[in-house]
């Protein structure tokens, strides 16, 4: 469902929202980079005994190389195990790291909802094991069903993005749904809005660029900047579509209501006639 949204009116918004608080979303963020590098340095540094071990395998049986069937092509088998680990442990970090990422989310939507932020809500997404195993397997699925949309072409890939963008909100503002759930939910929300959430990221460029120019302080205003009108984003989407979602229940409730109705109708009608022929 195509959402129309005044972009420059959002983000005049979002400036006042941040007034005082973009201190509070620049440290949240940099524990959350904290978090990325730790979590990161875990899954692709630590060596892992059973790779060394299949290297070890792959050497003895002197498959160094693979020449391709019909063709001049010749691989350097190193390399693909080196490249299929790492594929691994990619998916290893797309698990541990979504969680985490869900809990950044829910920062804007409380500066958006006007609620104070606390630490315990903040970290409230995944205070149940349950709950961060669902979002681990919901960071898995966004991040290979991306990776294949990306292989096919550079602008499936970006659309897949947009598709699964609103997950991480989704999660942060609905208990008790699965991974499946989620990403059908913010299916649901960017369908016929994935060219204004491109125009969104596509007018923050100038703002990233400053930043990097500036050696990173002008990230620490942007970055929190883009969230918060995202997460404005997000509201006013999932408002719209759900509202016309509840309009369109109630009118197939109300049709289907009708429709019983007139069945009662007729069985009625039908058993008076039969009872008048039998007298």
């Amino acid at each position: 469902m195509d959402v129309t949204i005044d972009r420059i009116k959002f983000k005049k918004e979002a400036k006042k929202m941040l007034d005082g608080k973009t201190w509070i979303l620049c440290l949240c963020n940099l524990c959350f980079l904290l978090i990325t590098i730790a979590l990161a340095s875990f899954v692709f540094f630590i060596p892992n005994p059973l790779e060394k071990v299949l290297t070890n395998f792959i050497y003895t049986q002197n498959w160094t190389q693979i020449t391709l069937p019909l063709t001049f092509i010749t691989l350097d088998v190193e390399w693909i195990c080196w490249g299929i680990y790492m594929f691994f442990r990619s998916i290893i970090f797309a698990a541990l790291i979504f969680p985490y990422y869900v809990c950044l989310a829910t920062i804007p939507l409380m500066i958006v909802n006007n609620e104070k932020i606390k630490i315990n809500a903040i970290f409230k997404p995944i205070s149940k094991a349950r709950y961060f195993i669902e979002y681990a397997i919901c960071g898995v699925e966004i991040y290979l069903f991306t990776l294949l949309w990306a292989l096919l072409l550079i602008v499936p890939g970006v659309m897949a993005h947009y598709k699964f963008s609103y997950s991480r909100y989704v999660l942060a503002t609905k208990e008790d749904i699965t991974a499946g759930e989620a990403i059908e939910i913010s299916k649901k929300y960017t369908i016929g809005n994935r060219g204004i959430l491109f125009n969104l990221d596509l007018s923050f460029l100038g703002w990233f660029i400053i930043g990097i120019v500036t050696c990173g302080l002008g990230l620490i205003f942007a970055v929190g900047y883009h969230e918060v009108v995202s997460a404005m984003y997000f509201k006013e989407i999932s408002k719209t579509v759900d509202a016309e979602t509840d309009e369109e229940n109630e009118e197939r409730t109300s049709t289907l209501n009708e429709k019983n109705k007139e069945q009662e109708q007729k069985t009625a009608t039908v058993e008076s006639t039969a009872e008048a022929e039998q007298e």
